[in-house]
């Protein structure tokens, strides 16, 4: 018992639109963040829709910035995505079910009128170098107040 597996098209009727795609094509998420042997959106895109019906799993094993979950997602399909590294995680899962824009701000309007942030010193030297004491503080209030288990934080991790 196992899965049916179907022989794929020819390589010929590959469509060859995704090579003339302007830089900035797709969804403003594809550009949350630049990741190491990323790949442009229009190949996801053009595998996913040549290759996939609406409601295909897709599974990409090695996940990255989750450009072929979320695209496949965005095309109707359940769009999968594992990695080794915990930022391909959460850039994954920030995009395949990202929070509506209220919802969005909801969360954003909520934490700054909670925020409290410490001064950053008790941050390693190497990175107090890197931000202003304020900034600094911020991020390490922002670090404890946002969690995984939330859709809008999962997104503002992945963005910030």
């Amino acid at each position: 018992m196992g899965i049916p597996v179907t022989k794929p098209p020819h390589v010929s009727g590959l469509p060859q639109r995704w090579r003339r795609a302007p830089r900035r094509w797709g969804h403003p998420l594809h550009s949350v963040c630049s990741y190491f042997a990323m790949f442009p959106p229009q190949v996801p895109h053009v595998f996913v829709r040549w290759l996939t019906e609406p409601g295909d799993v897709v599974y990409d094993p090695f996940a990255g910035r989750g450009t072929t979950p979320m695209e496949a997602c965005r095309m109707g399909r359940v769009g999968m995505g594992s990695d080794a590294n915990p930022l391909a995680y959460l850039l994954t899962a920030g995009k395949v079910n990202p929070p509506t824009a209220d919802e969005a701000r909801d969360r954003l309007g909520f934490l700054r009128q909670k925020c409290v942030p410490g001064d950053g010193s008790t941050a390693p030297a190497e990175i107090q170098m890197l931000y202003s004491q304020q900034v600094l503080g911020q991020l390490i209030w922002l670090r404890d107040a946002l969690t995984l288990s939330r859709r809008d934080d999962r997104l503002l991790m992945a963005v910030l």
